[in-house]
């Protein structure tokens, strides 16, 4: 077993500038033992665990820094736990040395580069058994050719620039070509099934029967998990979605060649394990999903790149980005559901301020003739849901946000003429609720225009 570290300094005075003044500083801690190119850590009354080690030191020209270049070696295997139980603690007694700018970069590390080999098929067998699902799902439900007509355009997009278009291999299915993330978006990814002119029209109506109200609820988002497998496996897709997000966070690690600890390797294979078993179930059941074709159609829809659905995905996704990005955000959280007194209130996002200020977020995505035609019927919706969710006090603030699709600058703004609407809007919002106005960029990145 072999671990090196390059450890940089700055030094500004004479404390630890010499191979001597390190090993010194090291043998300060009582359970650190060194004799010529001997290293020895004794935990507590256990037998004590020795490397071999080299050291070289020398100053950064042209800066207040010093290098320890530091090599530990061990023949004896299976004793892993001891040898990082030595290495943590040089690492814990070198940053003494300079507290607030020392920094230890890991050239190589045996034990790390163990445990993420042991890693790799536990989330390569949980990878390929996300994809097998997707593809009997999809294949069996929506047909053959679903990968290419169906797929989220931003996907096909990142697919292309990273494997071009030739697509002259029909049996590489497209899934291969996914990220790890991306798998799960075909199934926990939300969206719509009802229009927003058919919701207007529905909503118009004097009375609602049965059917009408089984029609609105259309509107709420939910997941291909929500729709088909909630029902027939006992698992919360909110949940295993967050676990499969866990999981590829330590995947990253391990497909980036980067050491792990054996702390990291027990998540990953505990993530995997659970994860895996709820595929399982959830591949064993697919013979009890049957699809009308409507349902069908909604599947391919949500993919497809000029759907309502998709831009509603793309739109909420860039103006989230949008407040991440602000300096002074704290944290957001996308789909968030409020409960008060057995009343549950949805918000596209949840922004919470580092004042402490916590902020609801509205996100409606308008082509510009839908905003000159329908902007009425939506105002007295939106002016609803803005007077009911301040009252409950559970936000501070109710920003409502329009995406205009179709705009490229400030100046279409003039062109389409549609300030006066979008003005009358803003000044009739019951405070404190603010519109904000914006479009996409050719990245897909939200850009806030002035009213």
């Amino acid at each position: 077993m072999q671990v090196e570290y390059l450890i940089i300094v700055q030094q500004k005075d004479s404390f630890c500038d010499t191979k001597e003044a390190f090993i010194n500083l090291l043998s300060v801690d009582s359970s650190i033992q060194i004799t010529e190119n001997i290293i020895e850590c004794r935990k507590s009354a256990g037998e004590a665990f020795g490397a071999t080690f080299a050291l070289e030191t020398g100053k950064i020209p042209a800066k207040d820094e010093r290098f320890f270049h530091l090599v530990l070696n061990s023949d004896e295997d299976g004793r892993e736990e001891e040898f990082v139980i030595l290495t943590d603690a040089i690492k814990r007694i070198v940053t003494r040395i300079s507290p607030d700018s020392t920094r230890i970069n890991t050239l190589w590390d045996d034990v790390g580069r163990k445990y993420a080999i042991q890693a790799y098929p536990l989330v390569n067998e949980v990878e390929n058994l996300m994809r097998k699902l997707i593809s009997r799902f999809m294949l069996v439900n929506v047909g053959m050719d679903w990968s290419q007509e169906a797929i989220h355009s931003e996907i096909l997009d990142k697919i292309e620039r990273r494997h071009g278009q030739d697509q002259q291999d029909l049996y590489l299915d497209y899934l291969l070509k996914i990220d790890f993330i991306q798998l799960s978006d075909v199934l926990f990814k939300k969206y719509r099934t009802l229009r927003y002119d058919e919701l207007d029209r529905l909503l118009s109506k004097k009375t609602f029967s049965a059917q009408d109200i089984e029609e609105v609820k259309k509107v709420l988002p939910k997941s291909n998990w929500e729709r088909y497998f909630s029902g027939i496996i006992q698992y919360d897709g909110n949940k295993l979605q967050e676990k499969w997000q866990l999981l590829y966070d330590l995947r990253n690690d391990v497909a980036h060649n980067r050491y792990i600890t054996k702390e990291e390797f027990g998540k990953i294979r505990g993530l995997a394990n659970e994860v895996k078993s709820v595929i399982t179930q959830a591949i064993h059941a697919l013979d009890n999903i049957q699809l009308g074709e409507e349902e069908k159609e909604n599947i391919i829809a949500s993919y497809q790149p000029d759907s309502i659905q998709a831009r509603g995905y793309i739109t909420e996704k860039a103006v989230f980005e949008w407040y991440a990005r602000n300096d002074s955000v704290k944290a957001a959280k996308p789909e968030v559901r409020l409960d008060l007194k057995n009343q549950r209130y949805g918000l596209d996002i949840l922004v919470e301020f580092e004042d402490g200020k916590k902020v609801g977020v509205e996100v409606k995505a308008f082509s510009i003739d839908r905003m000159r035609h329908h902007l009425h019927t939506t105002e007295d919706r939106l002016f609803g849901m803005a007077m009911r969710l301040l009252q409950t006090k559970l936000i501070d603030e109710l920003h409502i946000v329009f995406v205009l699709w179709g705009l490229s600058n400030q100046q279409d703004l003039e062109k389409y003429r549609i300030i006066e609407g979008l003005s009358s809007f803003r000044e009739n919002l019951p405070p404190p609720a603010k519109l904000i106005l914006g479009y996409l960029d050719d990245n897909h990145s939200f850009v806030e225009l002035q009213i």
